[in-house]
Order: structure tokens, then sequence, then C-alpha cells
């Protein structure tokens, strides 16, 4: 097979890419109060288009010049294709989630209502995510210091102790702070390269693996914090949907047409159940999607009072719910961590004091 390398791109082709990957990173984190002020402007009776010139104007004159050639770039789409929904014209500058959302809440006429409701979401689900990434990158920021501490004490000081003491005057402390010193050279490299192996399986096949077995997985910790996370973000979908006028099992559809193995797995249980048995939506939704405590509550509310009322109700405090879970994980990780940081550290200390102290004419 003849191998044809890539055409090199132009400098000019770079810098355009890199002003679009630009455009798109402000407008994203500025979606939230872009869906207020439209749905206000909506409200008011002000048309679309004329809301993104003046915004867009705005925007040029008094702040973010990105931003402002972001705004005419979706004004200019929705202009040349009035006839599609205006969702299409925010393609690259908002998740799809958000404007599967908008398409459905056009064809309702809960348009306004929706995009109030998307910005709340919006903003609860980038807070959430906010606080995922606090909990994955402070302890290991806090183990990679202590790890990279323990490992230059066993490389550089424990071996230079050897070369003046040798191992039978190893005692107490001191043989166990040697021990230490050895199991951290010798089996290091190996724990590490575990770990790691074991991290990339997991972060592969978590989206795909599927089933009832998965299921009894999922109460695991670290599987469980990841089945909340989703479930968090399908049932928020799903509440959007309903809200936005959506009939059940169409929502479920619509959602599993962009979700990832685990989440369409359960979009199709939930739907086949909701097929076979209408009357029980809040059974239906037991597959596993939520923690057992949250579709406990689906089923008490369907039982009664309206399930698609209630839903979207409950859709935003069960973000608030998964994000506090995710705040009171990291909290006693961190404390954990530190503890065991602490012990260490405090272990090799009094063991390089008792060498000091047993072998001081010698050193």
């Amino acid at each position: 097979m003849k191998f044809t390398m890539p055409a090199l791109k132009s400098p000019k082709e770079y810098v355009a890419a890199f002003y679009r990957w630009r455009q798109r990173r402000i407008f994203s984190k500025n979606r939230i109060e872009f869906y207020e002020d439209l749905a206000t402007a909506y409200t008011d009776g002000v048309p679309i288009i004329a809301h993104l010139d003046q915004a867009s104007a705005t925007e040029g004159k008094h702040g973010s010049p990105t931003l402002s050639s972001a705004l005419a770039l979706v004004q200019r789409r929705y202009s040349e294709n009035s006839e599609r929904p205006f969702a299409d014209a925010l393609a690259g500058f908002t998740p799809e989630s958000e404007r599967m959302l908008l398409r459905a809440a056009e064809l309702s006429g809960k348009f306004p209502a929706t995009l109030r409701f998307t910005a709340e979401t919006a903003q609860r689900v980038g807070r959430m995510k906010r606080t995922i990434k606090e909990a994955i990158f402070s302890p290991l920021i806090a183990v990679s210091i202590a790890g990279y501490t323990m490992w230059q004490f066993a490389t550089e000081l424990t071996p230079l102790l050897d070369d003046v003491i040798s191992p039978e005057d190893w005692t107490g402390a001191a043989l166990a702070l040697r021990w230490m010193s050895k199991a951290i050279v010798y089996g290091g490299r190996p724990v590490l390269a575990l770990l790691a192996i074991v991290a990339v399986i997991c972060y592969y096949q978590a989206p795909k693996w599927t089933g009832a077995k998965r299921r009894v997985i999922d109460e695991l910790p670290g599987f469980s914090m990841y089945r909340d996370y989703h479930g968090a973000l399908f049932i928020v979908s799903y509440a959007s949907l309903l809200g936005a006028g959506v009939g059940q099992i169409e929502a479920l559809q619509m959602i599993a047409q962009n979700a990832i193995p685990w989440v369409r797995w359960h979009c199709n249980t939930i739907a086949n159940r909701l097929a076979e048995d209408p009357t029980s939506p809040g059974l239906a939704f037991n597959t596993g999607v939520l923690p057992l405590k949250v579709a406990n509550r689906l089923i008490n509310l369907a039982d009664r009072s309206n399930f698609n009322e209630q839903i979207e109700k409950i859709g935003l405090s069960i973000i608030a719910q998964t994000d506090e879970r995710f705040q009171d994980f990291s909290g006693g990780l961190g404390v954990g961590i530190e503890l065991a940081t602490g012990i260490l550290l405090v272990l090799m200390t009094f063991g390089i004091a008792m060498v000091t102290t047993q072998f001081h004419p010698t050193l």
C-alpha cells in the first residue's frame, strides 16, 4: 500500500483554524447568557436575526470582537437558511445535546421556556464538571508530589546510606526505612504500569460495557461516580425534552442517537419497558442508570402525580445532588491522601533520624 504524506497547511490556514477554535471556545463560555438574552428577546417579540445583529454590534463596540464575529456567523447561517431550525445555526458553538432540545422546542412552541431551562441546566452541569475535575486532579497532584518525594528518597538517599552502612547493621526503624525504599525502587514502576493499564482499560471500556452485570459493577466505588455523572446528564436531557413537548419514548430515542453505548442501552431498555407498560413510567427507569435512591424517588413520584411534570422538577436537583456527592468524595479522598502522605513522610523522617543517631560516627 502506497503511503502519501498529508498536505501541509499554509500559515494562513493554521491562523484561520485557531481563530475558529477561539470563536467556538468564547461562544461556548458565554452561551448561558446568550440563551437567557435570546429567551427574553423572543418573549418580547424581537426576531432572532434582529437580536443577533444587535448582540453582535454591542459585543463589537464594548465587548469581545471574537464573540462579536461568532454571533455574526450564527446570524449569517440562520439568515441564509431560515427555513431550517435555529439550532442548526449553532452547530460547532454549542453541544449537540443542547441543540437537540432547541430543535424540539421550536417545533413545540416552547422556545423561550426551553432556552431558560437549557441555560440553567448548562450552568449546573458546568459546575458539576468543574467539581469532577477538582475531585480528580487535586488528589492526583498531591499523590504526584508525595510520590516524587519518596522516589527521590528511595533512589538518592538510601543508596548513599548503603555505601557507608553494611546491610546487617540496619535495625528497627532504619531497617523498615530500607525495605520501604527497596519496595519503591523495585515495585514502583510495575505498580504504576499496572495502574496505568487498568485506567486505560476502564476509560475505553466504561462507555461500552452494558447489560445486567454492568449494573452490579456500577454500585462499586469509581464506577458509581461514572454512573452518577452520566445518569444525571441523561435525566436532565430527558426532562428538558419532555418540557419541550417531546413524548416519552421519542425523547429516549433522540437521546440514544448521540449517546455513548452505556446510555444508549439504558435508553433502549427504558423505551421497551414504557412500550410494554406505559402506566408505570417510574418502574421503567429502574435500570441502573440512576442511583437506587433517585430511582425509588421517580417510582414514588410517578405513582402519585404527573410523571412528566415531576421529572422536570427533579432534573436539576439531581444535578445538584450529584455535584454534592462529588464534592464529598473529593474532600474525603483529599483528607485520606494527605493523611497517608503525612504518615509516610513522618516514617521516612523518623527512619532518617534513627539512622543518623545510630551510625553518627560512621556518617
